[in-house]
């Protein structure tokens, strides 16, 4: 997997079609002729001497506004986790606290739709909605951050001398959002219970301060309760963009959620994943899958009316900007599983799917993602690979119609596939990267708005089928991407049949 930051936007499909590593003798994975050969296997979790923590369920955004009413600010998500240097890619990180902040100052919102590069707003957009996000404004840069560890055996308790950590303010403003973060040191804090893990609580109490200019001059002082994380990361997991609209979606195509749950947590391989929505429409057609956990090796996590969860104000704007908090929603989503996974994919939709060119059996993924593992550099730290995605046109040899083939409807209607494949989704790691838009994740800020090495998965390995005329609504849109859709592909029939071979899950005990 040879890329880098300056790899050309677009690929040819079937380009290079031959990749050899020099000194692949000496490695566990070998691609040749566009074949995946596997020279040996095995999960390797590096440990750390830090636990890891994120915010207890029942903790809800926790909003508060300073003294004289003027500035509301609230921590959404947060998390605690460290990094000894034993994992690929990562530097060596003491524990500390990431919480993402939603500064809604005077309530005003900016709508806005970043520009491609060629100045383009809409190009491959569905036409019947608005892909704009709301930018909000930054915390000035001056903003002091500290923290504390409550103590006592229930860890509830503040003493006034009790030592407090000075942390600091990261920045983001990519052109696509505007994102705060507190990141906060807690390694001096705890350093009596580095290397036992019998001393760490279940449950550890945290206050975290914020004190500025636009905060008058009383800090703004957050209660966090977390919950410890006592299994391995997960290898690999997903979060969606905002959906909306469930039920004219699931009108035309009765199991399109249920097969695009089942082909990715149950067939490709992912651990787990994070769904989203603005209208809590996806709500009843989630809940089988909430009690399926009993016999699921894989997990799902549902936010119900996300923008609501957040504001009042952004509830209202998401009724005519979808997604308006997408990345919101993802910079949860990465805050949250920093201390979860190990990696994170941006799965925007149901009308993606993540092929697996030349592995076909279940949870070929999580091998796929150990021999990217393999390869990162020890000396550098790493941000995300990209996959790239092809779009799909209805049509094609042996194209089914929706009404006629059940399961699978998204797959067999579309088998007409561009010659041309672009960036589209990152798998990125959530310790490093701390927001993302759809299709870039970014780490603390440099020149560039992000950190690390990234590389572009060929597209013999990795590439996501972007259905993008999966509603009947969006037919002819391939052709509005610069690209026709003409080539018939049927390479992902065997998942057709397999989705066809299943049951509703709403059968299943």
């Amino acid at each position: 997997v040879t890329a880098n930051n300056d790899a050309p936007r677009v690929a040819h499909w079937m380009e290079p079609t031959c990749i050899l590593f020099a000194g692949c003798a000496r490695r566990r994975w070998c691609f040749f002729a566009g074949t995946l050969l596997a020279l040996g296997a095995g999960k390797v979790e590096s440990p750390s001497l830090w636990p890891r923590f994120v915010l207890c369920e029942d903790s809800g955004v926790q909003s508060l506004r300073d003294t004289s009413g003027s500035s509301k600010v609230s921590v959404f998500a947060a998390s605690l986790a460290g990094d000894e240097g034993l994992i690929r890619g990562r530097q060596r990180t003491g524990l500390a606290l990431r919480a993402a902040l939603l500064n809604e100052g005077d309530g005003d919102w900016e709508i806005k739709l970043p520009k491609l590069l060629d100045g383009l707003e809409t190009a491959g957009h569905a036409k019947h909605v608005s892909y704009a996000k709301c930018v909000g404004n930054n915390l000035p840069s001056s903003t002091e951050v500290r923290c504390r560890v409550g103590s006592g055996r229930s860890g509830q308790h503040f003493l006034a001398n009790a030592s407090w950590a000075d942390g600091r303010l990261a920045s983001f403003d990519s052109g696509e959002f505007r994102q705060d973060f507190a990141i906060c040191p807690l390694s001096n804090l705890l350093r009596s219970w580095r290397r036992q893990p019998g001393r760490w609580r279940q449950r550890l109490q945290l206050q975290l301060q914020l004190q500025g200019p636009e905060l008058d001059e009383t800090p703004l002082s957050f209660s966090l309760e977390f919950c410890r994380v006592d299994r391995p990361l997960l290898q690999v997991s997903f979060c969606s963009q905002p959906l909306y609209g469930f039920s004219g979606m699931s009108e035309e195509l009765p199991f399109v959620l249920e097969d695009w749950l089942s082909y990715h947590l149950d067939y490709v391989g992912f651990d787990h994943g994070e769904i989203y929505d603005v209208d809590g429409s996806f709500a009843e057609a989630l809940e089988p899958w909430a009690r399926s956990s009993a016999w699921r090796k894989s997990s799902l996590a549902y936010h119900k009316a996300w923008p609501g969860r957040l504001s009042t104000v952004l509830e209202t704007l998401s009724k005519k900007q979808p997604y308006c908090t997408e990345t919101l929603a993802y910079a949860h989503c990465l805050t949250k599983h920093r201390a979860l996974s190990r990696w994170v994919a941006l799965l925007h939709a149901p009308d993606e799917y993540l092929s697996i060119r030349n592995l076909k059996h279940s949870g070929a993924l999580q091998e796929v993602m150990e021999y990217l593992e393999h390869d990162l550099p020890n000396d550098q730290v790493f941000a995300f690979f990209q996959v790239n995605g092809v779009s799909f046109a209805k049509g094609g040899p042996d194209a089914e119609t929706p009404a006629t083939a059940g399961r699978g409807a998204v797959l067999a209607a579309s088998k007409l596939r561009m010659p041309m494949v672009y960036h589209h989704m990152p798998i990125v790691d959530p310790f490093v990267c701390h927001s993302a838009g759809p299709h870039m994740c970014y780490g603390e800020p440099d020149e560039n708005l992000r950190v690390g090495v990234t590389k572009e998965v060929p597209p013999l390995v990795l590439v996501v089928h972007h259905y993008v005329e999966m509603v009947e609504r969006n037919r002819g849109r391939c052709g509005s991407m610069d690209q026709r859709c003409f080539i018939p592909d049927d390479s992902l029939r065997h998942v057709q049949e397999w989705l066809q071979s299943l049951s509703p899950i709403s059968e299943k005990k």
